[in-house]
C-alpha cells in the first residue's frame, strides 16, 4: 500500500509539472503601429506572427512575418498581473522593451541593446 501511495504521489507531481509547462510555446498575432527596434533589428510596422518558446522563465522569441523570421533573440518571460489591453508593446525611443501578453499572463522582455553591451 505505501508503495502504491508514493507512486500515485510521483505521478501527481508529474503530471503537475507537465501542466506548469502546458501552453509555454505559444504563437499569437500582433499588429506593430510604427517602425521599431527589436534586440538591435528594424522591425517596420505591419502585421506579425510571434512565436514565444518558454522554458521557466527564459525565451525564445521569433517574429514572423510570412514565413520570414524578421527577429529571433532570446529574451525572459515576467509574470504580470494587470494588463492595459490584451497585448501592448512597450518601447522607449522606439526600441521595444518588451511585449505584454494578457493570455500568457505576463510579458515577453528583451534586455536591450544596453545590456547586451554591459553598459
Amino acid at each position: 500500500m505505501k508503495s502504491f501511495a508514493k507512486l500515485a504521489a510521483v505521478l501527481l507531481l508529474a503530471f503537475a509539472a507537465s501542466a506548469a509547462f502546458a501552453g509555454a510555446n505559444s504563437s499569437l498575432s500582433i499588429h506593430i503601429y510604427e517602425n521599431v527596434t527589436i534586440a538591435g533589428t528594424a522591425v517596420p510596422a505591419g502585421e506579425y506572427k510571434m512565436q514565444i518558446d518558454r522554458t521557466g522563465d527564459a525565451v525564445k522569441f521569433s517574429l514572423m512575418r510570412g514565413k520570414t523570421a524578421v527577429v529571433q533573440v532570446p529574451a525572459r518571460f515576467e509574470e504580470r498581473k494587470f494588463f492595459s489591453t490584451s497585448t501592448a508593446v512597450v518601447s522607449r525611443n522606439a526600441q521595444v522593451r518588451e511585449i505584454q501578453i494578457e493570455k500568457l499572463k505576463g510579458a515577453v522582455v528583451f534586455d536591450g541593446d544596453e545590456t547586451a553591451k554591459g553598459n
